[in-house]
């Protein structure tokens, strides 16, 4: 996979996951306090599929058989701790009145997810 296919897919997940988010907010309000924190998770989650695709696409290429698989191994391993710190740090830091934050970033995390295991698939069948 080219560098401008996956960000033109990169692109259209952020949109769904822009509409998706915005669709929420629309629909409750008490969301709406939590806008600065979606743009966020939604920068974060950018930041990592871009890292993660152009690591995997080195790994996917490597001499190595083993490199791919530690790469999605530690992939998930580290968002998830990532994902806790980053709520954790949020609900500590912002005080925020409501738990709406914890299913903006829950919708958030399955589309960028979804997305990382479509396009890695993609990257480890090159």
């Amino acid at each position: 996979m080219s560098l401008s296919t996956f960000l033109a897919y990169l692109t259209f997940v952020t949109v769904v996951a822009a509409a998706a988010v915005g669709g929420l907010m629309w629909l409750l309000p008490a969301a709406r306090t939590h806008l600065y924190f979606a743009v966020g998770v939604v920068v974060a989650f950018i930041a990592l599929c871009f890292g993660l695709f152009l690591t995997g696409r080195r790994a996917a290429v490597s001499t190595s058989k083993h490199l791919f698989t530690q790469l999605v191994m530690g992939s998930v391993f580290g968002k998830m701790l990532g994902a806790l710190a980053f709520l954790l740090i949020y609900r500590e830091e912002a005080k925020p009145e409501n738990a709406w934050y914890v299913g903006i970033f829950l919708i958030l995390y399955a589309l960028y997810t979804v997305f990382e295991v479509w396009f890695m698939t993609r990257l480890a069948k090159s």
